[in-house]
């Protein structure tokens, strides 16, 4: 029974979890914990302080710990994206990682708000060491539990709802019947940004397009296996030129896929995961592309 209850808790630990570290976010989300930990500090009063020790008066010092807790967030994640950025993705984040950062970050803001003492406190000898554990274990109990329970309770409402709805797309991908190809096929050609590299091909044999860097990459099928075909351009361009082709569809910032090769859908924390034919490489939907994709699977059953 332990044994089976430590497997479901690694089990969860690898699941995919929301990236919320993009540039756009990284200043709303800074504010947000700002404005978090001086309410909590104000309204709880987690700890016995000795107010007479303070240069200020308490809600000014715990707008200074709330702030000092927004500058720890914001460098520590910029800081994580710029030199650790082949790991931090959202394609490859997990809940064990989310975890990770938030048990760094509290132990950043701890060493914070050991070193700004003497910004706040009167006390001559706030460097004591036994000041410095101090510091560490209150902030670890201050943030440790909230942000566990709301890590835990938003990767389980959003794998609930992500899965509902890919359950519904999934079984309408079951349903439909076998795809129908035009005689003669329907051929495109998708241009590159070097004339020499332009690939004519039927929109019934791509299975999906992938954007690596510069480069596109364009799988098709070919007898029943997947062959890759690289040009030079952007997944932008590409949509552009296949806009008329209601079966290609972007799920993700670097996919387009074709939904008639689909064979099934899963949904997890992130959005979805499409799995196809013949394919090793599974395809995520990103929360953004969700509704998109969905009006996209629907339009199969008309």
């Amino acid at each position: 029974m332990i044994i089976k209850e430590i497997k479901n808790i690694l089990s969860v630990l690898n699941q995919p979890y929301p990236f919320y570290y993009g540039s756009n976010r990284l200043l709303k989300l800074s504010l947000i914990i700002v404005c978090f930990i001086t309410l909590f500090l104000v309204v709880i009063k987690p700890f016995d302080t000795n107010i007479n020790e303070f240069k200020y008066n308490y809600f000014i010092t715990c707008v200074i710990y709330g702030m000092i807790s927004g500058l720890s967030f914001l460098t520590t994640t910029i800081v994580l994206t710029v030199f650790c950025s082949g790991h931090c993705k959202e394609e490859k984040w997990t809940v064990a990682k989310e975890l990770k950062v938030m048990i760094i970050l509290l132990f950043i803001i701890g060493n914070a708000n050991f070193f700004i003492r003497n910004l706040i406190n009167t006390n001559h000898d706030n460097y004591k060491l036994t000041y410095y554990f101090e510091e560490l274990i209150h902030t670890c109990l201050v943030g440790i539990f909230p942000i566990g329970f709301f890590t835990m309770f938003n990767f389980s409402y959003l794998y609930k709802a992500n899965n509902e709805t890919a359950i519904i797309s999934n079984s309408i991908i079951n349903q439909k019947g076998d795809i129908v190809v035009s005689s003669p096929p329907t051929i495109v050609t998708i241009a590159s940004q070097s004339v020499y590299e332009s690939v004519s091909i039927s929109i019934h044999n791509i299975c999906f397009i992938k954007s690596d860097g510069n480069y596109i990459e364009i799988y098709q099928y070919e007898k029943g296996n997947l062959k890759k075909q690289i040009i030079r351009n952007t997944l932008k361009d590409i949509e552009r030129q296949l806009s008329s082709h209601a079966n290609i569809v972007k799920t993700h910032r670097s996919y387009l896929v074709n939904v008639n090769h689909i064979k099934s859908v899963k949904g997890n924390a992130q959005g979805y995961t499409l799995y196809f034919k013949n394919c090793n490489d599974n395809i995520p939907v990103s929360r953004n592309n969700i509704s998109q994709f969905d009006s996209v699977i629907k339009e199969l059953t008309l």
